[in-house]
């Protein structure tokens, strides 16, 4: 998981896009799970490729510290994962390491 900066600027740009569609489209008040699918569905029309609750090593200095389980694994570089509280939706985007 080592892409370049154009790379990854592509990813984030698409990704953030798709989450802004969705967040727009939708608004508040749906469970988790509408807001996933939504955005898998869009993240796959805009091309990326896109796996829903990926398990992800986490990985420091070198070494498998520990696993996680993120909501979708984009590109094989990048995570997002959305939580869903009682008046917004809100996406992290970290990149994978």
């Amino acid at each position: 998981m080592n892409a370049d900066a154009s790379v990854l600027n592509r990813i984030f740009r698409g990704t953030i896009g798709c989450v802004l569609t969705v967040a727009n489209t939708f608004g508040c008040g749906f469970l988790e799970k509408v807001y996933e699918n939504a955005l898998a569905h869009e993240l796959r029309r805009a091309g990326l490729a896109v796996r829903q609750q990926a398990g992800v090593t986490v990985r420091y200095d070198g070494i498998a510290v520990g696993q996680y389980l993120t909501d979708f694994l984009i590109e094989q570089e990048v995570t997002v994962s959305n939580r869903s509280w009682f008046v917004r939706w809100t996406t992290y985007i970290v990149r994978s390491a």
